[in-house]
């Protein structure tokens, strides 16, 4: 029996259980906290950034309106056109100088005049070819009244990107351009003292792109004037259709950064102010460790606080439930746990008595139901021998049964052959007669031209139809003595006798055509000139009646090997020799009759008609026995299907007596394996007895 554990154990476990619980609780709600806090934050910094850039737009829109403000206002001033129609630019001079001093981001201020030299200038250093310059054409060729760059241009006193400002100065005559007044906005300088100045982050990077992808504005001046289109940040606001200002995150070499932009109105610019995600989300990540650090501290109090409570209110009861529980596990059924309260624990203890009491009337009723086991047991052994010795007795039949289906099917099969071999030999002969058709259709073609010289033939021929008749009659005889083989074995006898005799018929009909021609020949040779046309036909007629005799030798080949399958299948050959001697007898008769045609040939210069007549014979013979033949192979066929049809029968039946074989075997186990069990039943149910006896009830 399994040792109890110790009673602190469980309350182990379930303080582990409260503090793991609280624990998962805790990480889900720090990480809600978090994630609104930071999202929180997000959206202000986002906002502040995006407020900040547009205090930089702000920034650089104010000074480029005040600088248009002043160069308009001091263009105004008639000195300036005075000392260009006078040359003489002392007054120009303190001018220039007063307008630079109005601003701590001009690079310099200066007068060109209308062929481009600088008259004055607030430095009093610059020399440069000022017609090189949109705001010396745009103002002199183009007449406009204030032109500035809508793209930075490399300063000519530092090399640095500025904004060029020009008004056009106007002779008295209001039409004539006497000179141009220009000033030279650093964007460098406001830069370094505007932007920089307002940089709210240590990492921060402001700067300003044009249209064209071009750095205008950059803490770095290596980077200035560069293009930086090919950046995707960069790149996502030159493409921002419809937009003129939006905040987004981008990620470069590994850190995020937050960045907001704004697009100027003055000049196609964007203001851009890029901060690395870190410093922006420092607080977040200050405010979400705390929370964290707060939240496990109360977590662990709490949880030891329900451990506590727990152990006070539910282990003392525990332990009167694990008393009554280790009493029944000495087989003592009549253990009661004490019923104390009303909750869950009280209903499993009520489940726990519940179930002693259900166990001592299960033992009682198993107690008298294993003695009527003890008697089913004897009876089941006692049935099962009778039934092992009837097991053994249909063993014995179904193996002498299934000897007696192999012996079977092997002389299936060996019939199977003879027949198949028979098939095989009358395709040959079809094979032989259709070739002689084909030939006896060619060799009339050729002798319907002697159509009128074979009339005489036509008696002879009803005497050879007569003997044919007798012939027929024969063969009958020679398929009744058949009839003991098998009635489709019949079939193939009475058409292999009928071939048979015509092919002896043919074979006559073509010796004695050979004998017409040949004498047709002799005569033909007698007429001299008159009988050469009746020459070439006769000799024509020979070598058709050499290739029936030729053909008719084949089919008799064919028939003879027909003749010796006919021979295997048959076993009253005696009888079958006899009746066709019959036949022997009547086609010498034939041969006879065939004599008084050669004779009546001789007589008749038109004996010709005589050989169409035998060859309309030959080609209605060959008919019939390609007729016969086809009759035959057809027969055989059905014989041979009928023998394989069978062959499977008796292969069905002796997978079927394999099938009842093995079932019977299975049987055999199946009844050995069910005695074997009814013994260990009756041991089983020994050791049942033994075991319930233990219990007290």
């Amino acid at each position: 029996m399994r040792k109890v554990g110790k009673r602190g154990a469980l309350s182990l476990i379930i303080g582990l259980a409260i503090i793991i619980g609280a624990m998962l609780i805790f990480a889900v709600f720090t990480l809600v906290i978090s994630n609104i806090v930071r999202s929180t934050l997000q959206r202000q910094v986002e906002f502040a950034l995006l407020n900040h850039t547009k205090s930089l737009v702000d920034g650089l829109e104010a000074e480029i309106r005040f600088i248009k403000s002043q160069i308009l206002a001091y263009s105004y001033n008639p000195i300036l056109v005075e000392d260009l129609e006078n040359r003489s630019f002392s007054r120009t001079t303190d001018l220039v100088a007063k307008l630079f001093s109005n601003s701590s981001y001009f690079d310099n201020v200066f007068v060109v005049d209308a062929s481009g030299q600088i008259v004055a200038d607030s430095r009093n250093s610059a020399h440069f070819d000022a017609t090189q310059y949109d705001f010396y054409q745009e103002a002199v060729l183009g007449h406009t009244l204030l032109h500035y760059d809508k793209f930075p241009i490399i300063s000519p006193f530092d090399g640095l990107p500025a904004v060029s400002f020009s008004v056009p100065l106007h002779g008295s005559d209001y039409v004539s351009v006497r000179g141009v007044l220009v000033v030279v906005f650093s964007l460098k300088r406001f830069s370094d003292r505007y932007i920089m100045a307002r940089n709210t982050s240590e990492q921060g990077m402001p700067m300003a792109v044009d249209s064209r992808g071009n750095l205008a504005i950059h803490p770095d001046t290596e980077n200035l004037f560069d293009n930086v289109s090919d950046q995707p940040q960069i790149n996502t606001i030159l493409t921002a259709e419809g937009l003129t200002e939006g905040t987004f995150e981008y990620q470069t070499a590994g850190i995020r950064h937050v960045l907001a932009w704004q697009a100027l109105t003055s000049v196609p610019w964007f203001m851009i102010y890029s901060v690395p995600a870190s410093d922006l989300f420092a607080l977040a990540d200050s405010v979400a460790k705390s929370i964290a650090i707060l939240g496990l501290v109360a977590t662990l109090v709490l949880a030891l606080m329900m451990s506590f409570i727990v152990r006070r209110l539910v282990l003392r009861r525990l332990a009167a439930f694990q008393k009554a529980m280790r009493v029944s596990a000495t087989g003592d059924l009549s253990a009661q746990a004490p019923l104390m309260g009303n909750d869950e624990l009280t209903a499993m203890m009520e489940g726990f008595n519940g179930l002693m009491n259900s166990l001592r009337e299960s033992v009682l009723v198993i107690r008298t139901k294993m003695a009527n086991l003890h008697r089913g047991s004897a009876l089941l052994a006692s049935t099962m021998e009778d039934k092992a010795a009837a097991m053994t007795r249909m063993d014995d039949n179904i193996e002498g049964t299934k000897r007696r289906m192999e012996e079977q099917g092997d002389k299936i099969g060996e019939t199977t052959q003879i027949v198949g071999q028979m098939i095989a030999n009358i395709g040959k002969l079809n094979d032989a007669v259709e070739h002689q058709s084909a030939t006896i259709t060619e060799s009339s073609a050729a002798i319907e031209e002697m159509v009128s010289n074979i009339g005489s033939i036509a008696t002879v021929v009803e005497r050879t139809n007569h003997e044919v008749q007798e012939l027929k009659s024969a063969s009958d005889t020679g398929r009744r003595k058949l009839q003991d083989v098998a009635e489709m074995v019949n079939a193939i006898a009475r058409g292999s006798d009928e071939l048979m005799e015509a092919n002896t018929l043919i074979a006559s009909i073509a010796t004695q055509t050979n004998l017409l021609a040949m004498n047709a020949a002799i005569e033909a040779a007698h007429a001299g000139d008159a009988g050469r046309g009746f020459a070439v036909v006769a000799d024509e007629i020979r070598k058709l009646a050499e290739l029936s005799a030729t053909q008719s030798k084949e089919i008799a080949d064919s028939i003879s090997r027909i003749g010796g399958n006919i021979d295997v299948a048959v076993n009253n050959t005696g009888d079958t020799q006899a009746a066709f001697e019959i036949i022997v007898q009547r086609v010498d008769k034939v041969e006879n009759m065939l004599g008084e045609i050669s004779h009546s040939m001789t007589e008749q210069s038109a004996g010709s008609r005589q050989v169409l007549v035998a060859l309309k014979e030959m080609r209605e013979i060959t008919v019939s026995v390609q007729a016969d033949s086809k009759d035959m192979e057809h027969e055989s066929s059905r014989i041979l299907a009928v023998l394989e049809a069978l062959n499977g029968l008796s292969g069905t039946v002796l997978s079927a007596i394999v099938g009842i074989a093995e079932g019977a075997a299975d049987f055999s186990v199946a009844i050995n394996q069910i005695t074997a069990m009814t013994e260990q039943n009756n041991r089983e149910i020994t050791e049942v007895d033994e075991r319930v006896g233990q219990f007290t009830v």
